[in-house]
């Protein structure tokens, strides 16, 4: 944020941090940092069973929640 509280453009953020020697990321960067390391599913079932068309696997998912660690349980 400027002085005068309007949102700082993306090269004011790079010389802000490069005068504070601090990193400058994006919001895609940590998204894509998050996608990458983060497990958003789980695998909840995964069987093996006889059908008409010959034998199957079944595997099946959902979608974990993402709550992070470090936030207070509500």
């Amino acid at each position: 944020m400027n002085d005068d509280g309007t949102v700082m453009k993306v090269r004011a953020v790079a010389r802000f941090a490069a005068a504070h020697k601090r990193k400058h990321v994006t919001i895609a960067d940590m998204i894509a940092y998050r996608q990458a390391r983060e497990k958003l599913i789980e695998r909840v079932f995964d069987f093996h069973t006889d059908s008409p068309i010959g034998h199957c696997r079944v595997l099946s998912y959902a979608r974990r929640s993402i709550r992070s660690r470090t936030s207070p349980s509500l």
